[in-house]
């Protein structure tokens, strides 16, 4: 993925989180660069991320439920899109 489409999504994700002021996107796709890795994620790392998530969720089982919905249709970025989200609920800056 290009840098561009990234800020890009990134400065989408931000819009929509509705979180102003503090870093750029900038900042936050420089960092999503360096820890780029290509499809590396096992189902350990996987399955830690999603538990982190749902125990951070006001409604885990729906969470779980649309989780494993999306698995079973392959949607090909699920994993990694769920383990950068438990490291972005892990960090308490963001």
């Amino acid at each position: 993925m290009s840098e561009f489409r990234i800020h890009h999504h990134v400065s989408e994700l931000l819009s929509l989180l509705g979180a102003s002021g503090g870093e750029g996107p900038e900042v936050y796709t420089e960092m999503l660069m360096k820890n780029m890795t290509p499809y590396v994620t096992t189902q350990v790392s996987a399955h830690t991320a999603k538990r982190k998530i749902a125990e951070c969720s006001t409604t885990p089982r729906e969470f779980l439920k649309k989780y494993d919905e999306l698995k079973s249709k392959n949607v090909r970025e699920l994993d990694p899109l769920v383990y950068l989200l438990s490291k972005l609920v892990e960090d308490k800056q963001v």
